[in-house]
């Protein structure tokens, strides 16, 4: 009797964490499906990108990537190789998730949305550098006041991008005009 309640207990165990391992491996592999999705579609979007390592774009395997949550489960970051005609190079997503569903796996079958925050491709640099660049179109960030836009701020990536990529240093009055839209640029509304 007690040899058959140990058999019983360890089965349902062993279901257990076959069933707990798998919905973690589901929600990794869905939330990765989204996140590598939004990253080609910005990538194809990017002509810089498509002049350096050439098209058509070929992913690599998902095995060669790498993901991680937040604790919480509600952030998650994905680095997939690319691979074109010329290059290749690691596409980084960086996402927010709606809270609500505690399991990712049943979040992404159900049609959750992910936002991308961040999505960027390692370009290479003068000297043999290489460092990531943004593929994500530049969107100028509202800054709201009582449910009122005030002011529009400029991402500091876009005009640390604008001024290295043209290998230029700004002059004192391009500092000045770009301090300027990014801090008191006021729109009529």
């Amino acid at each position: 009797m007690s040899r058959g309640l140990v058999r019983t207990a360890a089965a349902g165990t062993l279901l257990g964490v076959s069933i707990y391992v798998g919905a973690d491996v589901a929600g990794e592999y869905t939330t990765y499906c989204a996140l590598r999705d939004q990253g080609l579609a910005f990538a194809n979007q990017d002509a810089a990108l498509v002049a350096q390592i050439g098209t058509p774009f070929e992913v690599g395997p998902w095995y060669n990537a790498s993901i991680g949550f937040t604790q919480s489960g509600h952030i998650a970051a994905i680095t997939f190789p690319l691979k074109g005609m010329k290059q290749i190079t690691d596409v980084t997503v960086r996402a927010v998730r709606r809270p609500g569903l505690p399991s990712t796996a049943l979040y992404n079958l159900l049609g959750g949305e992910w936002k991308v925050l961040d999505c960027s491709a390692m370009a290479p640099q003068p000297g043999g550098l290489v460092r990531p660049r943004s593929i994500m179109p530049y969107q100028a960030v509202p800054k709201v006041q009582d449910g009122t836009v005030v002011a529009v701020l400029i991402t500091i990536l876009a005009l640390e991008e604008c001024f290295f990529d043209c290998g230029t240093t700004p002059s004192v009055v391009q500092v000045h005009t770009l301090a300027q839209v990014m801090f008191d640029y006021r729109t009529d509304g």
